[in-house]
């Protein structure tokens, strides 16, 4: 599914537009009929025009805004305004808003670039909001903070923490790599000792194909008893 691209709504009573931008369309637009940003969204009379650009990055799609904006004067006869980023009127950016969305992102395990790309801000805005906030901490204390799960390999922790699965996977990687390593050592060694296949993969709770995997990548050749 593309997701880069501008969406264009517009008030169906009086003509007026909103031209936005967003690398996470979707989840852009969604934000905009959940939060009822513009009144009229609440009252159904509306319609939403999406243009998509595939792989364009953030500051392209922010050129083309910009320019569909000035084409459509959707500044005088709309709800743009020429200062605000993401094209919102004033009154409807609202900043303790965007923070508690954020925050609530942040705590869901959503990265700090996927925040600001679904909020259509600048990921140095989002920390700042997170660090006001007081949820955000700097990388290193995190990693610091959180090293006994790091040690134990748990992703799930991790993510409920607050880092992104992506960066989760990437802390632990070493450590469920010697995870893994040791548990197909242990596979071997209760094989070569005569353990069957099936009583492995109970006693170390896990598949007997996994078991099975294992033998196989090691030349080992044995019927399951």
């Amino acid at each position: 599914m593309i997701n880069q691209g501008i969406y264009i709504f517009t008030e169906g009573s009086t003509g007026n537009l909103y031209v936005g931008a967003s690398t996470s369309l979707s989840l852009r637009i969604q934000q905009h009929l959940r939060n009822n940003t513009f009144s009229f969204l609440s009252s159904g009379d509306w319609k939403l025009e999406v243009i998509q650009y595939p792989g364009a990055s953030f500051k392209a799609l922010e050129a083309i805004k910009n320019w569909k904006i000035r084409q459509l004067d959707a500044v005088e006869s709309g709800y743009n305004t020429r200062r605000a980023s993401v094209g919102l009127k004033r009154k409807s950016c609202n900043k303790k808003k965007l923070i508690t969305e954020a925050v609530a992102m942040f705590k869901d395990g959503a990265s700090v670039h996927k925040i600001a790309n679904t909020l259509n801000r600048h990921p140095q805005t989002i920390r700042a909001y997170l660090r006001e906030s007081g949820v955000w901490k700097t990388r290193s204390k995190l990693i610091a903070d959180f090293n006994s799960l790091i040690e134990k390999g748990d992703v799930k922790a991790l993510v409920d923490a607050g880092f992104s699965v992506s960066y989760a996977h990437r802390l632990t990687k070493k450590t469920r790599k010697q995870m893994k390593s040791d548990r197909n050592a242990e596979v071997i060694r209760r094989f070569v000792n005569g353990e069957s296949q099936k009583s492995i993969a109970k006693t170390l709770g896990i598949a007997s194909s996994t078991v099975s995997r294992v033998l196989g990548a090691h030349f080992f050749r044995k019927k399951v008893k």
